[in-house]
């Protein structure tokens, strides 16, 4: 009798542990990005971004629209040929102490959860130095 409630008690634990397993992967996704850290971004002008692609460098412009701050950022592929463009949000605050013609670094919080090229989301932290180094 105490042998088959200990074994019923291991395959109700096994059973139990696979079904964990199992939310486990359809929940976090791991192979997804939910947030990431850019490479060296330097803000231009709008004016100037014909000019500075030019330069196969990624940069940024700052956008405000009514009570709207975000920097479109034009980050170079993968492939180099081209750029990906994305939109990163901004609090007031810190859209202000962006300078022109300064290089920051980027912690972003995505949108969506996906491997797309485009990185749209809302920026949590900014660096002035190369976070990674």
């Amino acid at each position: 009798m105490k042998s088959f409630l200990i074994d019923k008690i291991i395959v109700i634990v096994a059973i139990l542990v696979f079904l964990a397993f199992l939310v486990g992967v359809i929940q976090y996704k791991s192979n997804r990005a939910f947030a990431i850290h850019t490479s060296g971004i330097k803000i231009i002008k709008a004016e100037d971004i014909e000019k500075t692609k030019e330069r196969d460098a990624s940069f940024a412009v700052k956008v405000h629209k009514q009570n709207d701050y975000y920097l479109e950022v034009f980050e170079t592929s993968p492939t180099g040929n081209d750029y990906v463009e994305s939109r990163f949000d901004l609090d007031k605050k810190d859209f202000d102490c962006l300078e022109i013609g300064k290089t920051y670094w980027f912690y972003v919080k995505l949108n969506k959860s996906d491997n797309s090229s485009s990185h749209d989301g809302r920026v949590k932290k900014i660096y002035t130095e190369n976070p990674c180094q």
